[in-house]
């Protein structure tokens, strides 16, 4: 469970009782920094102060004269707000009166002669009760509104891959940016293949002095090292950008910069800039930045420039065409599996990313038979060719493998997450054009998993309630 604010929350008590001496005694019992305590001897004029104030506990004796403490335990149990808990307190116990105000949602039941030390253990499960279940709705809410950017987030994506533009998409990312997160300045900064260096490849208000911005990896930015895979928050004071022996003129404020990973090597950056107070984005920003920032990761290491109406991987896309020509000559099926990993670990270690690779490549090699060809695209990302099986064949050995890897990171408890994601096509029934066929796994593939990882963010959020 997320762990609760150190920050107690102070709670307010109504203490009800017609005998003067009772309420002070309990009162007396109970009084803490953390509760506002608050007495009334007329239970007629607590029942009215129910109606117009809020409070958090309510102690309240049974027998009194005209209002009842059933009548005051009644009209909580109808109220629309239903975090007020209720102790009853009472010299006049039957086994009636118990079952009757535990079933109407009552906490504790305590008899008179009270002790003093059982009801202040009384009072304090009730106040760690009424935390727990306010952090608790608080989390709901916040998990329900990342929920709710991430399900936009991922339709946004799903247009990104359709794209074959590099700067339709980009361009489509920066206006999310702004008209999403409400970010003034934004901007996307990509690695130049020919200098090695991080470039302003889009950008939308950053002017002056930010024309000439770059870096390398490994390059400190005012004290800050561009490499660790991680959001950078990077303090401008003075107006002054420190970039290496490089000195940029710039407003002061809180340039933000979000890695977009691919392939175990940050590919670009997103960028905004806060020239605020604040101390740069907040944290919910950051997180939804850094899922928009591994969404698009493909997009912009350039997956989706065209090729003859397909996705521009050379390697794929021959090795497609050999084998459905093959399968024309001979007048068979050829099935097409394409498989994506994600690794998701806790804490500061890339080298996990790697061990996890490996690790899934030997179980394939130790799953796959010898006749079915292995093509890896890169280290998380790989297309299996199956001779002689249809779609339907190709699906079920999927899924057969996915279940299996699943199985294997399950059981040697491993410290990451696997998100898998997979399509499939076959030939003929998908036609023959290898381009078309290549360019349509990787969509499917893609959205598969965004679905994927909408799933996982949504049980990872469900346990922290738990």
């Amino acid at each position: 469970m997320a762990a609760i604010s150190s920050e107690e929350e102070r709670y307010r008590i109504l203490i009800i009782d017609d005998e003067a001496d009772v309420l002070q005694t309990i009162a007396d019992s109970i009084r803490s920094d953390r509760y506002v305590v608050q007495t009334e001897s007329d239970p007629r004029r607590a029942l009215d102060r129910l109606k117009n104030e809020n409070f958090d506990i309510v102690l309240t004796d049974l027998m009194m004269p005209g209002v009842s403490g059933m009548d005051i335990v009644h009209y909580i149990a109808g109220r629309e707000r239903a975090d007020t808990e209720v102790v009853v307190i009472t010299a006049h116990a039957t086994v009636q009166t118990a079952i009757e105000s535990l079933q109407m949602g009552v906490y504790d039941y305590i008899q008179k002669p009270f002790d003093a030390e059982e009801l202040r253990q009384v009072v304090a499960r009730v106040a760690e009760k009424l935390t727990l279940q306010r952090h608790n709705e608080r989390l709901t809410r916040k998990n329900n509104r990342l929920l709710s950017h991430i399900s936009t987030l991922l339709d946004i994506s799903k247009i990104l891959y359709q794209l074959n533009d590099e700067n339709a998409a980009g361009e489509m990312v920066l206006d999310t940016m702004i008209e999403y997160f409400n970010l003034p300045r934004v901007a996307l900064l990509k690695l130049d293949g020919k200098s090695g260096a991080y470039r302003f490849s889009l950008q939308k208000g950053f002017v002056g002095d930010w024309s000439g911005f770059s870096f390398f990896a490994g390059d400190q930015l005012n004290g800050q090292t561009a490499d660790a895979g991680q959001p950078l928050h990077i303090p401008i004071r003075h107006g002054t950008l420190s970039v290496g022996e490089k000195k940029y003129k710039v407003d002061n404020g809180v340039l933000t910069l979000v890695p977009v990973v691919f392939q175990e090597k940050i590919q670009a950056w997103l960028a905004t800039f806060d020239d605020g107070k604040k101390a740069g984005i907040s944290g919910d920003v950051e997180a939804l930045l850094s899922i928009l920032a591994n969404l698009i990761a493909p997009v912009i290491n350039g997956v989706g420039e065209n090729l003859t109406g397909g996705y521009n991987d050379q390697l794929l896309y021959e090795h497609i065409q050999q084998q459905i020509r093959e399968a024309a000559h001979v007048l068979k099926p050829v099935g097409f599996s394409l498989f994506r990993f994600d690794v998701i670990y806790d804490g500061d270690k890339p080298f996990l990313i790697r061990d996890a690779l490996e690790s899934i490549q030997v179980k394939i090699r130790a799953f796959v038979q010898d006749d079915v060809e292995v093509v890896w695209r890169s280290v998380d990302t790989v297309l299996f060719i199956l001779p002689e099986k249809d779609y339907f064949q190709s699906e079920s050995f999927s899924r057969e493998l996915m279940a299996e890897i699943e199985s294997y990171i399950e059981k040697v408890d491993a410290p990451f997450h696997v998100i898998g994601s997979y399509a499939c096509l076959g030939y003929p029934e998908s036609g023959d054009d290898a381009a078309s066929l290549l360019w349509r796994l990787w969509v499917k593939m893609l959205q598969e998993g965004l679905n994927a990882q909408r799933v996982f963010l949504e049980n990872t959020m469900q346990q922290e309630l738990t």
